[in-house]
């Protein structure tokens, strides 16, 4: 599979000269199977990207249509501005995961998005830890037939997640066969949390929460919205909280799944 993790703003990508597919969105990632057009040697990519800065029907945050930014509109972007990268998978195989936490019930539910149905005697695993302590294991039957199977996991003394306290949960997914061998095998995480409105007040783990918040534009000076390094996402992160914020606002782009992680 060749990954790309967002391109602005079309892209149509060619593989030893045959076209394996094409992606409009400058926001969101995307695969393409290129396995049958592949060589054992020699293999080569080509991605065309096209940006039409004059179109404001497309998404662009603050992106200027001019060439040169002015006012409150900032440098525009056009080309891959997100990681890319090749993974080898198996026939069936884990796309993603939905992972939702439900602190009134000490537990989390979690959805595995497959690329097909399963097959008679699969079944999938789940093993969630803290702090490399196995918190929670449980294997699932899967019926023939189904694609988003789901599961839910029981944390016993859940450890919450908060912007003073950020307590990742690791979780990590296997897709075993009738032989009981791993076909796959994803590793993710997840905050155990709970955001709720309640009139016009924020509650976070079912207790009132102030938010206050930096405007992150999300630029850097030499690459505009891509991240230079891991370092300079966690510089301007560690730099907001250092100042007594506990939050950023994002209103102009999706930013790079790093950040989030951080």
């Amino acid at each position: 599979m060749l990954n790309f993790g967002a391109v602005d703003y079309e892209a149509i990508v060619w593989v030893n000269g045959e076209r394996a597919g094409e992606h409009r969105g400058g926001n969101v990632g995307f695969a393409f199977d290129i396995t049958d057009l592949l060589k054992d040697s020699g293999n080569s990519v080509v991605v065309r990207v096209f940006d039409p800065s004059t179109d404001r029907t497309i998404p662009r945050g603050k992106q200027f249509w001019e060439l040169k930014s002015a006012a409150i509109w900032y440098t525009r972007t056009t080309g891959i501005w997100q990681p890319v990268w090749i993974e080898t998978v198996a026939p069936i195989y884990v796309k993603r995961l939905r992972i939702t936490p439900d602190v009134d019930n000490s537990q989390v539910k979690i959805e595995t998005i497959l690329n097909q149905p399963t097959s008679a005697g699969e079944k999938l695993r789940f093993t969630a830890t803290l702090r490399g302590k196995n918190i929670q294991t449980e294997i699932s039957a899967q019926m023939t037939g189904g694609a988003n199977p789901f599961a839910t996991l029981h944390l016993n003394d859940q450890d919450l997640w908060s912007p003073e306290r950020p307590t990742l949960y690791d979780l990590r997914v296997e897709l075993v066969g009738a032989n009981n061998q791993t076909i796959d095998r994803v590793d993710s995480y997840f905050g155990q949390r709970k955001i709720a409105v309640q009139g016009e007040k924020i509650f976070l783990n079912n207790n009132p929460y102030y938010q206050k918040l930096v405007l992150d534009q999300g630029y850097w000076q030499d690459s505009t919205i891509t991240p230079p390094t891991d370092e300079a996402i966690q510089y301007d992160i560690k730099m907001a909280k250092s100042f007594g914020l506990n939050g950023a606002r994002k209103h102009q782009k999706v930013e790079d799944p790093r950040w989030l992680y951080w």
